[in-house]
């Protein structure tokens, strides 16, 4: 088994620079970016199951895939620096599902820029990672999937343009939710008597 520490980050571009911050006891590689997506063979998500989400592995990503477990098979152990917001922890999360890592050996390196002492700081400071990040991306995944996939068809059939998508619709579902949250919170109940 290598000595050798193998270190994930999300863009390839970061790769030399890093490497050469970290030297010879570590293999610096790419991801870039995600490596799984949600199934497309029908919907992805079991409503019925807790909205449970069938992901596969992306094909374009298919080597890859194959290079990152290759490394990690000589590798002493795995630390994750993906950007440090819910995409680069839902990234993560799916290289250590891939690669069978036990929750309390998923490590994570945060840094927000490359220079050597901000990564060597980070080496320093290792934490797990954040599964409350992963699950709000995957609640992000499921609102996106539910509205955005059945409003779509409807953009097409109105606009009769097949390149237009509901995309993204985080904010406003956040804005209607806050929205009756304060409705909610200005309530105030009265009693009321029929005749």
């Amino acid at each position: 088994m290598s000595n050798k520490i193998l270190f994930l980050v999300e863009s390839p571009s970061k790769v030399s620079k890093i490497q050469g911050f970290l030297g010879d006891e570590y293999i610096v590689s790419s991801t870039k970016g995600h490596i799984r997506e949600i199934s497309n063979d029908s919907l992805g998500i079991d409503c019925d199951n807790n909205y449970s989400i069938t992901f596969t592995n992306m094909k374009e990503k298919k080597n890859i895939i194959d290079n990152i477990k290759k490394l990690a098979k000589n590798a002493k152990y795995i630390i994750g620096a993906m950007d440090n917001d819910r995409e680069g922890h839902s990234i993560y999360f799916h290289v250590a599902e891939l690669l069978n890592i036990k929750p309390e050996n998923q490590y994570r390196a945060l840094f927000t820029e490359i220079t050597k002492d901000a990564i060597l700081k980070s080496i320093q400071n290792i934490t797990l990672l954040d599964h409350k990040q992963v699950n709000s991306q995957f609640a992000r995944l499921v609102i996106d999937r539910l509205i955005g996939f059945k409003i779509s068809p409807l953009l097409w059939k109105e606009f009769s343009n097949f390149h237009l998508s509901c995309g993204r619709v985080m904010s406003p579902v956040i804005r209607l939710i806050i929205e009756r949250e304060n409705e909610i919170a200005k309530f105030q109940s009265s009693s009321y008597f029929k005749l």
